[in-house]
């Protein structure tokens, strides 16, 4: 049983026989859309995104969750280099943690952190449109982050970075910059008494080409 059929069982008072023909009716498309919603080979538009929100008592993000899949993530810690754990082993051991929110009990222990595409002007003031998704994260595992940054890399066009905010360069760290319009991951390093940027690619640039974002605490990248 997929993200979909679940949330229809629930829906429909822990039945799932018969879900998929009830939320056509309530959408008013026919049972076989549904059938190709819940195998996944169509997906629904934002108008029927939008409808089943307000019938599942869920907002958007959530809905369009139900139709993608959701890769686990293991975070690489550039404080401690020698530590690397997954998000589950660093969530209670009830939760069966993804890059995705998911309900506390405890909400004491659990952190939420904003994902950004690109820095908000007037940060730590920022529009809701400046947020590409939210993160809940347990407290521990959060220490020392500001925000959460979505860096693509060569590798992983979902790569998540862990940003403690900072306006200045820091030597031997790793941190996020920006150059141009374009946003970039940089090792800081000296090279003959002075501070040089090392890029990914292993480009060495001079520290006054970049704008300074934030240390980067840890990187999250996609397992599979």
């Amino acid at each position: 049983m997929n993200k979909f059929e679940k949330q229809l069982e629930k829906w429909n008072n822990g039945l799932l026989r018969g879900a998929q023909a009830k939320l056509a009716k309530c959408l008013q498309v026919s049972t076989a859309t549904v059938a190709l919603w819940a195998t996944g080979k169509r997906h629904p538009s934002k108008g029927f995104i939008t409808q089943m929100a307000k019938l599942f008592n869920l907002d958007e993000y959530s809905v369009v969750r139900l139709f993608t899949n959701v890769p686990t993530y293991r975070p690489t810690d550039f404080l401690n280099t020698e530590t690397a754990y997954s998000l589950h082993d660093a969530a209670p051991s009830a939760l069966h943690y993804e890059a995705t929110p998911y309900p506390q009990k405890n909400e004491k222990d659990i952190v939420k952190l904003p994902v950004f595409t690109k820095q908000p002007e007037k940060y730590p003031l920022y529009k809701t449109t400046d947020i590409q998704s939210w993160w809940q994260i347990p407290a521990d595992f959060a220490t020392q982050t500001d925000f959460l940054f979505l860096l693509p890399s060569k590798t992983d066009s979902q790569r998540i970075l862990f940003v403690r905010l900072r306006k200045t360069w820091e030597k031997n760290f790793y941190m996020l910059g920006k150059k141009g319009a374009r946003y970039i991951l940089v090792r800081t390093r000296r090279k003959n008494g002075q501070l040089v940027l090392e890029t990914e690619e292993g480009t060495l640039l001079p520290s006054t080409m970049i704008k300074p974002i934030g240390l980067v605490v840890k990187q999250v990248v996609n397992l599979n």
